[in-house]
């Protein structure tokens, strides 16, 4: 919906079949894989895997590849800094991403991204929920971290790509300097 609402043109179909896949992507010269199934069974695991190994070997050739993961790969509200399972999850992905844009030369780009901030975003339609409420107190008086991002700066990443200036490797995606939940519910 956001897409549309801004003008971008959609492809549908199903992108763990890959002949699918790299008719929808023959065009493009960015592949941005959002796509995430919360593996609850043997189903989700399998189709992460395939629709991530897709992205990679279904783009054209030189497209650039940027995969989204997450901040909780570093375990960052957890006191032994052992990955939960989604951030467990996340770190095969990010491997097998390296690994096929590797073998097939693809240049491909790792974003760990904190929460994703803007219009239509569940968490920020999360904090204007809770300030409509009258919430008034945050844990910690609102001042750890965040690891929040605002949408545009990852469609500023996706522009990077496509003029050629966005280089390949894994890097954090959180607003600089980084905001508190303070900062986070202020703005909002």
């Amino acid at each position: 919906a956001f897409l549309r609402e801004n003008d971008i043109d959609c492809l549908h179909g199903e992108f763990s079949d890959l002949r699918q896949a790299r008719t929808m992507l023959r065009d493009c010269d960015v592949v941005v894989q959002l796509a995430y199934r919360a593996p609850r069974s043997r189903a989700g695991y399998h189709a992460n895997r395939v629709i991530t190994t897709n992205a990679v070997l279904a783009a054209r050739k030189g497209a650039h590849v940027l995969f989204a993961s997450t901040v909780m790969v570093y375990a960052p509200d957890l006191p032994l800094r052992v990955p939960d399972a989604y951030g467990m999850e996340k770190l095969r992905l990010e491997r097998l991403v390296r690994r096929l844009g590797n073998s097939v030369h693809q240049p491909t780009t790792l974003l760990r991204i904190g929460h994703a901030l803007g219009p239509l975003q569940p968490q920020s339609l999360e904090i204007l929920a809770a300030l409509s409420c009258g919430v008034t107190q945050l844990p910690w008086r609102g001042l750890r971290p965040s690891n929040t991002v605002f949408i545009a700066a990852l469609a500023d990443v996706v522009v990077r790509a496509a003029s050629g200036t966005l280089p390949t490797g894994t890097f954090d995606l959180l607003s600089q300097p980084q905001w508190s939940w303070l900062d986070v519910f202020q703005y909002y």
